[in-house]
């Protein structure tokens, strides 16, 4: 049933190849500073020396990061246009054959996808503290990734029924949205406790300096708000079996979960590159919104292209009748 949500929001893959292409090409020098460290080619013994940048060089490089990065996300579009291209040719002809390869070529981009978009979180986001590592950083931005995008998938069917389409997707396929919502938020929530838990009890000054700099009086009350927005409020909001079948309830839930992980960017990217003076401010809502906006706009004019139904799919019916048994 939601297939073609999903298909249609991955058609926005190129439009974050160029943003993300374009910001790191232009921006390198203010958001990483080991690129500028790695440009003056210092010797061991020469003021300035780093030991810590100058042993990961080998990966800490501006060619891992200007053709590593927009390549990860090339080989994520070329999986995506197999894929669509097996959809359509499954709406046109039919048959179990497309179907197969479609689980194929899915079940090859897993393994691809789990180690790709370890590298990407690495390079684009860890890098910018690169003295700082966490060996659980890269499944701490797959659950943001996965809690968010399940959000948006439930907010896009949710639209469609309002405006009377997708009618054929029941409450029991809402529910399930909402029950994955309500279970990654607790996901994404055990794996802050476990990284922050460590790193705290360990304290390590190498591993607590990451999380020192964002319980400063500026950053600490983003902080908590962050907790509360991906975690607490969503926990308790979808606690109870109705509330994941009230589309209110969803968007409420959704809107804590999309702004917290928002925050949640925010506190992992500012403090390592604006540094303590970061705030929020007409420029960061103004660039979400307008983001936000094309988003909107690319994905609605996507799934207005096709069936809104995988109608050869051979689990269509039973998608259709689904019933969760509560």
């Amino acid at each position: 049933m939601l297939k073609r949500v999903i298909e249609s929001i991955t058609s926005y893959i190129p439009i974050g190849i160029l943003t993300l292409g374009l910001v790191i090409y232009f921006g390198k020098e203010h958001l990483y500073h080991w690129v500028v460290y790695l440009n003056q080619g210092l010797d061991a013994g020469q003021p300035g020396y780093d030991k810590i940048l100058a042993g990961k060089d080998w990966f800490l490089s501006s060619g891992w990061l200007l053709i590593g990065v927009p390549t990860i996300m090339i080989i994520w579009w070329i999986f995506r246009i197999v894929l669509v291209r097996l959809s359509h040719k499954e709406d046109e002809q039919g048959g179990l054959s497309f179907f197969k390869k479609s689980v194929t070529y899915s079940a090859a981009f897993l393994v691809v996808f789990a180690f790709s978009f370890s590298v990407l979180s690495w390079l684009v986001m860890m890098s910018i503290d690169p003295h700082w590592y966490s060996t659980m950083y890269s499944v701490y931005n797959f659950a943001i990734a996965f809690v968010t995008s399940l959000t948006v998938i439930c907010f896009f069917t949710l639209y469609l029924k309002s405006k009377g389409y997708m009618e054929v997707v029941s409450d029991e396929v809402i529910h399930d949205l909402g029950k994955f919502m309500f279970a990654f938020s607790i996901f994404w929530g055990y794996i802050f406790v476990c990284q922050f838990l460590l790193i705290w009890y360990a304290n390590i000054t190498e591993e607590s300096i990451y999380f020192a700099q964002r319980l400063t009086p500026n950053f600490k009350w983003f902080f908590r708000s962050n907790i509360i927005m991906c975690f607490a409020l969503p926990f308790l909001i979808l606690m109870m079996r109705n509330a994941k079948r009230h589309p209110k309830v969803l968007l409420v839930a959704g809107s804590m979960i999309l702004l917290g992980h928002w925050l949640d960017l925010f506190i992992m990217i500012m403090p390592g590159t604006v540094g303590q003076t970061a705030k929020i401010g007409t420029l960061e809502v103004g660039l979400t919104m307008a983001f936000a906006g094309l988003f909107i706009f690319w994905v609605l004019n996507n799934l207005s292209k096709r069936n809104l139904y995988a109608k050869n799919h051979p689990y269509l019916l039973e998608s259709a009748n689904h019933d969760v048994g509560v």
